[in-house]
């Protein structure tokens, strides 16, 4: 009797063992998930905090930008204008000779049209990627059960896959977190590019128009000079017939007062 009550107080010592022993495995299970989670919600506040700054820098460069262009855009006018006073002054003299030419300016051709594509990146960089779980690499790992904590060893390996699982999901992590920094550097690298190439391709929009107006006006006075010297070619030759006219009357009236004298 004595033997049974022995072996029976072995039976129920090992059982409380293995009962503390899985409390402790499932308490430690739970600290690894809140940890993990904890550690996920950290990431991705900073993630979205991160975010939040590039998106703020972003406004603020492309505020800076407009407002750059629609100074440079008010400039532009207002020397244009100054230009186009002057050539309108100058037309003034010259319109009574030009009525017949077609001097029109087509001012539609001298507006700085911008038409650039709007910003399009990439989507591989535009799609932000969800980051790994705890849970997913620890779902699959159960304690073990009653029976399988009597075989030696059996925490210890259950013990050993929860740490290989935790490794398994710090390096996804962390290639997450590095995909992710490439990912929002890129976005910003081809957000700078961009605008570098839309400013680019105003400036040059802008130089165009300044030589088409440039070439108009050049045109436009070497209208005006062959008119002049086709005016200046009338005079000679009006002068020229007063001349002539002038010396066949002072012939002819040499010839009239020779005659005179003749009777």
């Amino acid at each position: 009797m004595g033997r049974r009550s022995g072996f029976g107080g072995l039976i129920n010592a090992v059982a409380r063992d293995l009962a503390r022993a899985q409390r402790a495995s499932v308490a430690a299970h739970k600290r690894a998930v809140r940890e993990g989670e904890r550690a996920q919600r950290e990431y991705a506040r900073a993630v979205r905090q991160h975010e939040r700054s590039q998106a703020a820098r972003t406004r603020e460069m492309e505020r800076e930008a407009k407002r750059q262009y629609l100074e440079d855009q008010t400039e532009t006018a207002a020397d244009r204008n100054a230009a186009l006073d002057v050539t309108i002054e100058d037309l003034g003299g010259i319109l009574a000779q030009t009525l017949n030419a077609d001097d029109r300016i087509d001012f539609n051709s001298l507006r700085v049209s911008e038409k650039y594509p709007n910003f399009s990146p990439p989507p591989e960089l535009t799609r932000a990627t969800l980051p790994p779980e705890l849970e997913q690499y620890t779902s699959e790992i159960q304690p073990p059960g009653f029976l399988a904590r009597l075989i030696p060893g059996a925490e210890e390996r259950h013990q050993e896959k929860l740490r290989a699982a935790s490794a398994q999901f710090e390096s996804a992590l962390a290639n997450y977190r590095f995909s992710e920094e490439k990912r929002v550097a890129g976005l910003h690298e081809a957000q700078k590019e961009y605008e570098e190439k839309r400013l680019a391709a105003i400036e040059a929009e802008k130089r165009r128009a300044q030589e088409e107006e440039q070439r108009r006006l050049a045109e436009i006075e070497a209208k005006a000079q062959a008119e002049r010297e086709h005016e200046e070619r009338i005079r000679a030759m009006e002068a020229l017939e007063i001349e002539q006219k002038a010396r066949r009357d002072a012939r002819y009236a040499a010839r009239k007062a020779q005659k005179k004298k003749g009777r």
